[in-house]
């Protein structure tokens, strides 16, 4: 270090004078305003966008200020706070350094690289601050580099290069972050510069490579950057040796990488010279001596999780390094095969997993690669690691979707010839130790090739379900055909028109992976029916614009193209045979179906019409579902094909009188029977024919719907046969009982104990058979609830579609059924989701729905008895939830029968009472509005009678708000209920009716003034009559109907006021003031306060409490009783006493004696203090003093001064040391 300070320090005169300079300038800045110095408090902060914005503003501040000192003072405090205590703050400070120096480069380095050595000099500061002063130097280095200008002042390069070669030193401070930084630096000099001013610096750095990572990195950097500089003759000087990758380097590799891996463990991530070192040895050609030696005979031979996640990191960072042949010599090494047994074994879940990262790899070779051989080989690579046959990578592999056409098509087609003729030698296949340890006999090739189909078929379907991969529909349909080919055909011989019946399989496909392919055809029919338009063909763009899917470019639907190949290999009979040959019967059905399909398809030619469509779908789908279930498809095909066939007889010919079409039931009925099935694309289809089919809806096909949800009686099922095996059990055992065991010979006692463990076996035998019927029957019970859960969607479908129809009316009753019974039983979480979407149906899609029949004049009486039933239905309720959902299906009728006018007509409003009943009556629809307000008046009176009701308030609140012309007929059971309801909680809620029908401003339309004066006047007497009987306040319910009394009152009081009415209120004035007085009333300060609102407004002010500052002085008789605790207030031995407080001269002469006691008292053990705590609780104040509390509370002073006379007067020389050391802490 002595280059840089004779370079950059000055002498220490002129230090002296800088510092009593730099002194003045921060005394003339501090004076100034504090815009300036907030600046840096706000760099300090520990948010980085405050941060950034305060470095931002003051470099604004600067340019703009333009002044000298507050730059220097800039400077200065920049630089003291590269070491602040605080992490944040330091590299705030170096950021904002950074930026300063960016944007004055008036300003030379080589001050600020003074400055801040001088202050944090490592070779003076104390010991307690060389980690803070290591910080300031790392930091002041880090912003002349971030400031750009250091690579162009080599003056000041060279001591800052310097500078950090010592600072690494401080590892224990710093870390590797010098060397970092070095490296940094050294990547952004120019190779002049390199070679002139830093490799006499860096020599020993370079000369000592494989001694530390970080120097390691600083050779490797220094190789790439400046090539020209670092020749082969050079390095031979610093090495002993002109390469990195030479056999005598490798033990020093294996350790530096060791080291590296270490230092990253918690990072978990690749090491730069990692990476570095892996380049370097592709440059120099030695990338298989360096695999082999150093990552597999090297690292992977270390057992430690830091060296084997390094191999793999490596692995996955030389896929984008090397070439195609070193690819396929990679993917098979035994680097493969570890990673492999990594991902296959089971681990505990807090073990850290590979897999994630390495499909990263992958994933971001395959986006930047352009080779689409290099991307085949590792497609290939990774998908030949296998499993005893099953490969290790998923068959879900997302890295596809990254792969270009070319790569995509010829690894369709290495899966399918691995498919066909599995080559079991060309895997690179593994087994696990368990699998070996367990491994009782060895497995067979054909198990082997099992496994590896189980994962082809998902693998080649996965292409086609994932959205993000690129692909033709050209390679779509080639993997549908073989799927479905292999599914359910195979080939005697060979075709030439059908490419897949020309391979030939090597080992036979058996039933298990028949059937596995049969679901993944059908599978992939739905992802089909879903899948969007490609790009290809000149119908494209316009099939795009209609929002269609399912169908191909040229608009044929991807279902019928695959009908279409079943078709074709069915007709060739002799070459091609199907796994389940059709029965002529079938055949029919199958020709039936295609020519139905063939005229939908004419008709939908000449109209475009989704209903066509539908129908199209469907057929296909069950005909070609004829391959995997051929008995109840042929039904399902036969009775779908004379349904469409009535269908359309009818609507060709237009019968004026027809009954009920019979079609439309038996269509019904197919769409349930197809709910039942666990195919997806099933329900999609029947939902999508389902909604075609609603205006055709009748009454009988609906309640084919409604009874799926009817209750069925369960019985127990236990069998008649169990229960007289068990009789017989018993009989034999009294019997075997009754004989003694002397009278039995040895052959008799073997027989009977053959006989006892058969009945013991029986017996298991039974309680296994029982319990196996238990769960039976509860998953048959869970299959019921998600049928009927799926059903729920065509109920949503018609009430979604079909608002108008009357048949809509006759869904409500069998919902409100489904969720009382959903409410009262014990429900599992399939059972709550079951309840909860038929809720939301019930309410949002029926009772909410905007949308109702207009024309219900024949339904008119029975939509009134369905209204009489659900209000009854409401009242009998016993959970308020399920009676909510009656009252609302009553608002939905009374909405229907009212016709939609919620107001009375303006003629009612301007014309008399004459016209008055005519037009009320034309605007009341089909509503018999006698009936209906009878109806809601006995629900309302019973909400008022009953003790127990399960009505609410909000209800009729509703009911209100919605029809408010029913309001005026049932004000009189609720004003009769405020004083004579069955409890106070009926009063308190029969108040706050009457207040929310007052202030509905169409109630006081529809009254005539006298009218409206008569209501006002009657409800402020029967508040006054109820608060008459209020004798005490108690209870909760008793203050919310005094709450609700006192807003109905005051409600009343300002329209009195308001519209000048004639009302006496004098009563009312003389109640309440006697009501302020009952007991209880002034416990809670809400309903005081609302209680002074009613009364200020009857010309009452309501008095101010005064505060009492003494407290009379306390009885000497009293101090023996005991105090009640007063709940939530500290007691006094539990307050804290400020003993530093001085006392006065008289108390200390008087209490010279007690001071002594104390201090005696204070050596002694602590039982005495507690007992004298004990004692010091249980002092009572006087009854005096009790009462003057009820009046108001003493101040903590005045308190005091009662405690202190009550001990005083209580101390008397038979008490002792006790009571003297009581009056001195008090």
């Amino acid at each position: 270090m002595a280059t840089l300070g004779e370079e950059v320090l000055p002498n220490s005169s002129s230090k002296k004078k800088k510092q009593q300079h730099s002194m003045n300038d921060v005394r003339g800045v501090l004076q100034q305003n504090r815009q300036f110095l907030d600046f840096f408090w706000d760099i300090a902060k520990p948010d980085q966008e405050v941060r950034l914005a305060a470095t931002e503003n003051l470099i604004q501040y600067l340019k703009s200020s333009n002044k000298p000192d507050e730059l220097k003072y800039t400077f200065k405090r920049l630089v003291d706070g590269l070491a602040a205590t605080r992490e944040a703050a330091r590299p705030g400070f170096s950021l904002a350094l950074a930026q300063v120096l960016q944007c004055f480069e008036e300003v030379p380095l080589s001050t600020v690289l003074e400055h801040f050595y001088e202050k944090y000099n490592l070779q003076k500061v104390k010991k307690k601050l060389v980690r803070n002063a290591a910080f300031g130097n790392f930091f002041g280095v880090l912003a002349l580099f971030q400031s750009g200008r250091l690579a162009k002042d080599p003056k000041v390069l060279l001591p800052c290069v310097q500078l950090l070669q010592s600072l690494a030193a401080y590892r224990e401070h710093l870390k590797d972050l010098p060397r970092k930084t070095l490296v940094d630096i050294l990547s952004e000099v120019p190779e002049s510069t390199f070679e002139e001013v830093l490799f006499g610096a860096l020599h020993s750095d370079l000369t000592s490579a494989f001694t530390t990572p970080e120097q390691l990195h600083l050779l490797l950097v220094g190789l790439q950057k400046f090539p020209k500089v670092l020749k082969p003759k050079k390095l031979k000087k610093l090495l002993g040796t002109s390469t990195v990758i030479t056999k005598e380097n490798i033990p020093k590799l294996v350790d530096v990488l060791k080291m590296a891996a270490k230092s990253v463990k918690k990072e978990q991530h690749l090491p730069e010279v990692a990476l570095d070192v892996l380049k370097i040895a592709v440059k120099e050609g030695a990338f298989e001596l360096f695999w082999e030696e150093v990552v597999e005979h090297g690292l992977m031979e270390e057992e430690s999780g830091p060296c084997v996640y390094l191999c793999y990191r490596l692995l996955g960072a030389a896929l984008p390094l090397l070439d195609n042949d070193q690819l396929e010599v990679l993917l098979r090494r035994n680097i493969m095969l570890r990673y492999g047994d990594h991902v296959v074994s089971n681990q505990p879940s807090d073990r850290f997993k590979f897999a994630p990262e390495m499909e990263t790899y992958v994933d971001k070779f395959l986006e930047s690669c352009d080779d689409s051989e290099k991307q085949l080989t590792v497609l290939i690579g990774f998908s030949s690691l296998t499993n005893k046959g099953y490969p290790v990578v998923p068959s879900t592999w997302k890295v596809v979707r990254h792969v270009s056409l070319i790569a995509l098509q010829k690894y369709i087609g290495w899966l399918k010839n691995m498919f066909l003729m599995p080559n079991i030698d060309s895997l690179l296949d593994f087994s696990t130790k368990r699998q070996k340890e367990n491994q009782e006999h060895p497995d067979t090739i054909d198990h082997f090739v099992f496994r590896q189909r189980k994962w082809i078929i998902p693998r080649l379907t996965s292409i086609i379900e994932n959205p993000l991969v690129k692909r033709q529909e050209s390679q779509v349909m080639d993997i549908a055909r073989f799927i479905l080919f292999h599914a359910f055909f195979y080939a005697k011989k060979s075709v030439s028109d059908i490419p897949e019946a020309e391979a030939r399989l090597s080992v036979p496909l058996d039933d298990r992976t028949r059937s596995q392919m049969a679901d993944a055809f059908f599978s992939l029919l739905f992802n089909l029916n879903v899948m969007p338009v490609s790009r290809e063909g000149p119908d494209a763009d316009t099939i795009k614009e209609r929002h269609v899917s399912g169908v191909m470019a040229d608009g044929s639907l991807w279902i019928h193209c695959m009908v279409r190949y079943a078709d074709e290999l069915l007709s060739h009979r002799k070459s091609i045979v199907a796994v389940k040959p059709f029965s002529e019967e079938q055949k029919d059905a199958w020709a039936r179906m295609l020519q139905h399909v063939e005229d939908l398809q004419k008709k939908s030619k000449k109209s475009s019409s989704m209903e066509l469509s539908s129908y199209q779908q469907l057929l296909l789908l069950v005909g070609i579902h004829l391959f995997k279930t051929p008995l109840e498809s042929m039904e399902l095909l036969n009775d779908i094909q004379n349904c469409l066939e009535n269908a359309l007889s009818k609507k060709a010919k237009k019968k004026k009188a027809s009954t009920e079409p019979e079609w439309v039931e038996v269509m019904v009925e197919i769409l349930l029977s197809l709910y039942s099935q666990p195919s997806k694309l099933f329900r999609v289809l029947s939902k999508n024919v389902f909604k075609n089919i609603c205006p055709h809806m009748t009454k009988n096909a609906l309640q084919l719907i409604l009874n799926v949800f009817d209750p069925e009686e369960e019985q127990s099922e236990e069998s008649a046969i169990v229960v007289t095996d068990e009789k017989d059990q018993n009989a034999s055992e009294d019997q075997g009982g009754e004989d003694s065991d002397e009278d039995l010979d040895d052959e008799t006692m073997m027989a009977f104990d053959k006989n006892l463990s058969s009945l013991f076996a029986e017996h298991k035998k039974r309680i296994q058979a029982k319990k196996d019927e238990k769960g039976k029957i509860r998953m048959e019970k869970i299959l019921r609830t998600q049928f009927k859960t799926k059903v729920l969607d065509l109920i949503e479908v018609f009430v979604t579609k079909q608002p108008d129809s009357p048949l809509v009316f006759s869904v409500i009753e069998p919902l409100i059924s489904v969720i009382e019974r959903s409410m009262s039983s014990e429900s599992s979480q399939l059972e709550q989701d079951f309840l909860r979407k038929t809720a939301d149906i019930f309410m949002n899609n029926l009772c909410k729905n905007k949308k109702y029949c207009k024309d219900v004049s024949e339904l008119k009486d029975d939509l009134h008895d369905m209204m009489e039933r659900l209000l009854k239905r409401a009242s009998k309720q016993n959970d308020s939830s399920v009676a909510l959902y009656c009252f609302s299906a009553t608002l939905y009728l009374f909405k229907v029968l009212r016709g939609g006018n919620t107001e009375q007509p303006e003629e009612v409003k301007r014309k008399g009472s004459e016209t008055k009943s005519s037009a009320q009556a034309d605007c009341l629809g089909f509503l018999n509005l006698q009936r209906v307000t009878l109806l809601y008046g006995e629900a309302l009176q019973g909400f008022m009678t009953k003790r127990n009701s399960p009505l609410t308030s909000a209800m009729f609140l509703d009911l209100f708000s919605r029809f408010s012309f029913i309001c005026k007929p049932l004000l009189p059971i609720i004003m009769k209920s405020v004083k004579d309801g069955a409890r106070q909680h009926q009063q308190a809620q029969a108040c706050g009716l009457l207040l929310k029908s007052l202030q509905n401003p169409s109630l006081s339309k529809s009254l005539s003034p006298p009218e409206w004066q008569d209501l006002i006047k009657e409800g402020v007497t029967q508040v006054t009559e109820t608060l008459k009987t209020m004798d005490e306040i108690k209870i909760k319910v008793d203050q919310q109907k005094l709450k609700n009394c006192f807003d109905l009152l005051n409600h009343l009081i300002r329209i009195i006021k308001k519209q000048k009415l004639d009302i006496a209120l004098d009563e009312l004035s003389t109640v309440l003031q006697a009501l302020n007085q009952k007991e209880g009333f002034g416990k809670s300060v809400r309903l005081e306060d609302i209680y002074w609102n009613v009364m200020i407004l009857l010309g009452f002010a309501r008095p101010k409490k005064e505060k009492t500052n003494s407290v009379p002085d306390v009885a000497p008789e009293m101090n023996n009783t005991l105090k009640k605790k007063k709940k939530g207030f500290l007691p006094e031995t539990k307050k804290r006493k400020n003993r530093k407080k001085t006392k006065p001269a008289e108390e200390q002469k008087s209490n010279g004696r007690e001071d002594k006691v104390e201090v005696s008292e204070k050596q002694g053990d602590t039982k005495s203090k507690r007992k004298k705590n004990k004692k010091k609780r249980k002092l009572e104040l006087p009854e005096g003093g009790a009462q003057e509390n009820k009046a108001g509370a003493p101040s903590k002073k005045a308190k005091h001064n009662a405690e202190d006379k009550q001990n005083w007067k209580a101390t008397t020389p038979e008490n002792g040391k006790k009571k003297g050391k009581k009056a001195i802490k008090s």
